[in-house]
């Protein structure tokens, strides 16, 4: 298959939750008072005790610890600005996923925090990791995507396989409250996704342009697909999902079902920032777009099933000469 649920969109910079920085009660966020600080723990290690010896003296931040340390030292400028933001702060200490998209500088300075903390001082705030990359993502990305990721992000790659949370509640089977819950594995798995971001574009799917007039029921009944083994709900009609709002959507080797929200209309904007898309339609290139089986459910598109590698026969509503 070409994506898991949470590669798919426009683009792979992610803006996840995903770090400890906790300030003391005495001291407010940015001050660079005496607050303790600690990663959260995880199978790759744990956040340092240490003091602030070699930090940046300038750079002012509750923050303490080996990760303050290096924090200071790495990306002053991100730390205290997310100090500053409560929203921010509640986002990176896994307190409050909704906080971390409150408002567009908010999001900002999340992006530029978790990506210091599970980027250059992942060894400091969560721990060091060993491990091979190669064939972690058989099955999980596309070859082409894999081989470039292998290639290119490989420390990433390991460092995302050896934390539970950021390989399965993140990667593979992204489960929003699971991957914002967990300092550490989100940290891991922004940094990742910033590599990707970076250095792999070929992961970022095929652009596409969908069929809008695609009928919201369709006319195949979702024939093509046969619910069996990792393919746990027809995608083309939901069939199998039984939750108000759940939709069924790709997943590694086949489909799953999503709690909600997946409210997005087809030919809508979607991805992490904007939501995801409902029953029947999935996020290819940053745009609802109709699961089909052939083209009599595509209006006058026609259904594409050499553009996307989907389980099932599956293929994607695209406007007629696209």
């Amino acid at each position: 298959m070409f994506w898991v649920r949470a590669l798919i969109g426009t683009s792979l910079t992610f803006t996840l939750a995903g770090l400890v920085a906790c300030s003391s009660p005495e001291s407010e966020p940015g001050t660079g008072g005496g607050g303790a600080a600690t990663g959260g723990a995880s199978a790759g290690g744990t956040g340092g005790d240490g003091g602030d010896g070699g930090a940046a003296p300038s750079c002012e931040a509750a923050l303490d610890g080996e990760c303050g340390t290096c924090m200071k030292d790495a990306c002053c400028d991100a730390l205290q600005a997310c100090e500053a933001d409560a929203a921010c702060l509640a986002c990176v200490q896994g307190e409050d996923g909704e906080a971390c998209e409150s408002t567009e500088e908010t999001h900002e300075r999340v992006d530029a925090f978790l990506t210091c903390r599970g980027g250059s001082c992942a060894e400091a705030c969560i721990g060091g990791t060993e491990g091979e990359c190669t064939h972690l993502l058989d099955g999980v990305v596309a070859a082409e995507c894999g081989t470039c990721l292998e290639s290119n992000c490989c420390e990433e790659v390991a460092a995302c396989h050896s934390n539970d949370t950021c390989w399965v509640g993140c990667l593979t089977e992204f489960d929003e409250a699971t991957c914002h819950g967990d300092p550490d594995g989100h940290a891991l798995f922004h940094a990742l996704s910033q590599c990707v971001a970076a250095s792999c574009e070929v992961c970022a799917g095929p652009t596409i342009e969908p069929a809008c007039d695609a009928p919201v029921e369709a006319p195949s009944a979702g024939a093509c697909v046969t619910v069996a083994g990792n393919i746990a709900c027809n995608p083309v009609t939901n069939d199998g999902c039984t939750d108000k709002g759940a939709a069924c959507d790709v997943a590694q080797g086949g489909y799953a079902c999503y709690p909600p929200p997946n409210d997005n209309a087809l030919c809508e904007p979607c991805g992490e920032a904007d939501g995801y898309c409902a029953a029947g339609t999935t996020c290819v290139a940053g745009v609802c777009a109709r699961y089909c089986c052939d083209d009599g459910d595509c209006g006058a598109g026609h259904c594409d099933q050499e553009s996307v590698t989907l389980e099932g026969g599956v293929g994607i509503c695209v406007a007629a000469g696209g």
